[in-house]
């Protein structure tokens, strides 16, 4: 038990610091990111015009019941279009 308390005992050195200041961050324009957030545009890699293309469905006034009533487009790379149709089939 002497042992344990005197390795307890011992005092701990600190180490040296390297005297290079630490890198600062730029604030962060909040501001900025709100106003921009919205503003951007993404290429269209599978174009599909004619999808969800119902007669009569899509942009006028006319209502038809097989049109689509909500349509959810989720951000994905191209690559996993094959992941995403065995999905769609299973």
């Amino acid at each position: 038990s002497r042992s344990r308390s005197r390795s307890r005992s011992r005092k701990v050195v600190p180490t040296g610091r390297s005297g290079l200041p630490l890198p600062t961050r730029p604030p962060f324009d909040f501001e900025s990111y709100l106003r921009d957030k919205d503003n951007r545009r993404f290429k269209l890699l599978i174009d599909q015009p004619h999808k969800c293309h119902m007669g009569g469905a899509g942009g006028g006034r006319s209502y038809s019941p097989a049109a689509p009533y909500l349509l959810i487009a989720i951000k994905s790379t191209a690559l996993d279009f094959d992941k995403r149709q065995v999905v769609r089939r299973t």
